[in-house]
């Protein structure tokens, strides 16, 4: 049996979860609609242990998204490396994965499916405002109660608490990944 590092995951031409190669021997796995892709290696590698596409999709969107953390905010801003405003950060992280959602934060609010707060997953957006109508903020869960959003100017691509309450709390959870 051939042993295996799994390198990441391939879905509509953008590799999830990228990790850099360091041999030139490169096999393609096909698990179920997937094409997982993996370098052939003498390391102990038994299985893949793999979570449904998903968990993995929202894992990989989360580790994706961490990548800019420090980035600068740039109202209208649409590069992850020059800068985004909060719903251009995840319009760019999302269209990374080939998932197009609206350029906007209220837009955005309107698509993918509703989830309730006890069932968050990483990946799901948040979004913040003073009411359903007026949607003014938008970020990325990353688990244990915190996201990653684009800021304000000052701070840039940072990882904070989700808020519950005072002036802009969280209005509504939407999951892309279904």
């Amino acid at each position: 049996m051939k042993k295996y590092i799994f390198l990441g995951i391939m879905v509509g031409g953008s590799v999830l979860q990228p990790i850099s190669l360091t041999a030139n021997t490169i096999d393609t796995l096909r698990l179920s609609e997937t094409n997982y892709y993996v370098m052939q290696s003498q390391q102990l590698v038994e299985d893949l242990m793999l979570e449904p596409i998903n968990a993995q999709a929202g894992s990989a969107i989360v580790d994706y998204a961490m990548l800019f953390l420090g980035n600068p905010y740039v109202y209208g801003g649409n590069d992850l490396n020059i800068g985004v405003d909060c719903s251009g950060f995840v319009q760019q992280v999302f269209k990374a994965f080939d998932i197009n959602v609206p350029r906007t934060s209220k837009a955005q609010s309107k698509t993918g499916m509703i989830v309730q707060y006890e069932d968050l997953q990483k990946g799901d957006l948040l979004f913040f405002g003073s009411n359903l109508e007026d949607i003014t903020h938008v970020g990325i869960y990353v688990g244990d109660h915190q996201m990653i959003h684009s800021s304000t100017p000052e701070t840039g691509i940072i990882i904070s608490p989700i808020q519950l309450s005072g002036s802009t709390p969280l209005q509504v959870i939407r999951r892309m990944i279904v």
